[in-house]
């Protein structure tokens, strides 16, 4: 790269290892060739997911094919030390995308989506699959952008008793208007061990998801006095907690 251009990173889901020339998929080649406009011996970055290291490669353009050529690992852990979990009800798809591009960029490690009481839509089958592929594509790219080489794990429950089944953090934090100030549960959180933090749909969790949450260990917060939306909700607790434990200072 030459001109003070950012790197631009890519995931490749595959094998990466130094001087092997690798085809990119028709996507990845029309971004890197025809938006990004790159040529013969430009730089990008490659990672795959699966460790926290990204390579250093070469593009090689041939015709309408587009490769790309390691060159060297590049050691950029910037993984998050806090071990978050965000437990979240399905709500519009807009706003889940919003919530799911947002917390992989604040570096959250898991999500565990669950039909709610309120959820307007409830997925299953086939459209359920399509909407994981899709925010599986969602958090990739924001990856991408913010320079994280591990992807967040994407997981669903059909409702919040079995998205609780899934959790195994010990501080597990609810957000509700009665619940006492985020500093104070937090004074008290092992601040070591993994944190679950639980946010309703648009019209929130009902009393008896609320009590249910409860009776599996989840303590109630409050971040302030105003009404958030769904994802801004969602935000801003897992922002909260990563200033307080994490690494955002």
């Amino acid at each position: 790269m030459s001109g003070g251009k950012r790197l631009s990173r890519l995931y490749l889901d595959a094998e990466l290892r130094e001087a092997a020339e690798l085809l990119l998929p028709t996507a990845s080649a029309h971004y890197l060739k025809h938006v990004l406009r790159l040529q013969n011996g430009d730089r990008v970055a490659l990672f795959n997911g699966q460790s926290n290291h990204d390579y250093l490669a070469e593009i090689l353009i041939k015709g309408r094919q587009v490769s790309a050529r390691p060159l060297s690992q590049r050691e950029q852990d910037v993984e998050s030390p806090l071990d978050s979990a965000l437990v979240q009800a399905i709500g519009k798809s807009e706003h889940m995308d919003i919530l799911v591009q947002k917390a992989t960029e604040l570096g959250v490690h898991r999500f565990i989506f669950f039909n709610s009481v309120r959820t307007q839509s409830p997925l299953k089958g086939a459209r359920l699959e399509k909407r994981l592929a899709h925010w599986r594509g969602v958090s990739i790219s924001a990856c991408e952008q913010c320079g994280r080489n591990q992807l967040p794990q994407i997981a669903f429950a059909d409702d919040l008793s079995a998205a609780l089944a899934c959790i195994v953090a010990s501080n597990k934090i609810l957000l509700d208007f009665d619940g006492q100030p985020l500093d104070e549960l937090l004074l008290r959180a092992d601040h070591q061990a993994g944190f679950a933090l639980l946010t309703g749909a648009e019209g929130g969790l009902t009393a008896r998801e609320i009590e249910l949450a409860r009776s599996g260990g989840f303590q109630s917060c409050v971040i302030g006095p105003r009404t958030l939306r769904m994802e801004t909700a969602a935000i801003a607790i897992l922002a909260l907690v990563q200033h307080r434990i994490g690494d955002m200072r």
